[in-house]
């Protein structure tokens, strides 16, 4: 009885694991209309690191407390942590093409690879934000035409 209980459990297991989690959230979110977002719009952004996915994200959703998102997203506690992320906040209404950090430049040596990477990983970050408002305003701008059109027509 427990070799055949622990037969079935294995085989459960082993279905599960090849569900696609992927598939069944687009299926529930795109497919069934939860977002009302056409297939054709969906643009997929591979961002590398948890820090810029949470700068992403930060520029994205424009929050009313950032500095309280970034903390929440990324824990992180240090003092060359908490500048970063006092400098990227500072920045979210910029119109810039690359972001730029001035006091984490003066950091200690054994510390200038982090800094290194930070500033990397933000810089990626807002160039995937800028490319995601582009795509945004080139679509609007096609909507737009075409209500303009539609609304001619009638």
């Amino acid at each position: 009885m427990f070799l055949s209980s622990f037969a079935v459990s294995w085989m459960y297991n082993a279905y599960i694991s090849t569900i696609d989690k992927d598939d069944i959230q687009m299926e529930t979110l795109v497919e069934q209309s939860v977002l009302d977002i056409d297939k054709d719009e969906l643009v997929r952004y591979k961002l590398g690191t948890r820090t810029t996915m949470a700068i992403f994200v930060l520029f994205i959703l424009k929050p009313s407390d950032p500095l309280g998102m970034m903390n929440h997203l990324i824990p992180n506690e240090t003092k060359i942590w908490h500048e970063f992320k006092k400098q990227v906040v500072g920045q979210l209404g910029t119109d810039d093409d690359e972001l730029s950090f001035t006091v984490l430049d003066n950091s200690a040596t054994e510390e200038q690879g982090l800094v290194a990477d930070l500033i990397r990983d933000a810089q990626h970050a807002y160039r995937c934000f800028r490319e995601h408002e582009k795509r945004k305003e080139k679509a609007t701008g096609a909507t737009d035409i075409i209500r303009t059109t539609n609304m001619r027509n009638v």
